[in-house]
């Protein structure tokens, strides 16, 4: 009876690949969507004066999410500052508005990073990071002639997302203040069949 039902469906993928319309199975492909690259606001030029860098690399194919996050916040800016830095992998992503707007969560841990060498820490617990990256034009506030083609927003007082118990959910996540990449980075949103 198997040995049946294994030529029975080869002999429908072979009929179906020869585009007979009876056969009853799919042959698609299924797509895998990539967010990768990285994102600064170079230091002090943000509305809120921070040091703002994100870092991601993820992938969803067949409503499965996996990858990496980092994000960084350094309050005030300046080189003498403490920086909170958090590392995740990715739980969750989202591929909005036909590729226009991109979320990724990330479950995973703090670490603190003192100034003057001190010794870097880890924070207690899991925190809950999510990061949204927008694709358009966006005018770069240093330089009005500049167009950039992408913004990124973050959890967290330091970017360094909320202490949770269980990992974000990407629906719903938005922020009102996109921070622009104006320091260094960009980041690409792929498409391919697998």
């Amino acid at each position: 009876m198997a040995m049946t039902a294994m030529i029975a469906g080869t002999s429908a993928v072979t009929l179906a690949a020869m585009g007979w319309a009876g056969a009853s199975v799919a042959l698609a492909s299924p797509t895998t969507y990539t967010l990768s690259g990285s994102g600064g606001n170079g230091g002090p030029f943000s509305p809120d004066s921070n040091t703002i860098d994100a870092s991601v690399d993820a992938s969803l194919t067949r409503h499965v999410a996996a990858g990496s996050l980092e994000t960084s916040g350094r309050p005030g800016g300046g080189p003498e500052g403490t920086v909170y830095v958090f590392n995740g992998s990715v739980t969750c992503m989202l591929v909005e508005k036909r590729g226009e707007r991109v979320i990724v969560g990330a479950f995973g841990t703090v670490e603190v990073e003192p100034p003057l060498f001190e010794k870097r820490h880890k924070l207690p617990g899991k925190y809950a990071q999510v990061l949204t990256v927008e694709f358009g034009e966006f005018t770069d506030p240093e330089e009005p002639t500049r167009l950039l083609t992408d913004s990124f927003g973050v959890l967290g007082t330091h970017e360094e997302g909320l202490k949770s118990t269980e990992p974000p959910t990407c629906r719903g996540a938005k922020f009102t203040h996109q921070i622009l990449p104006t320091g260094s980075g960009v980041f690409e949103l792929m498409l391919t069949k697998v």
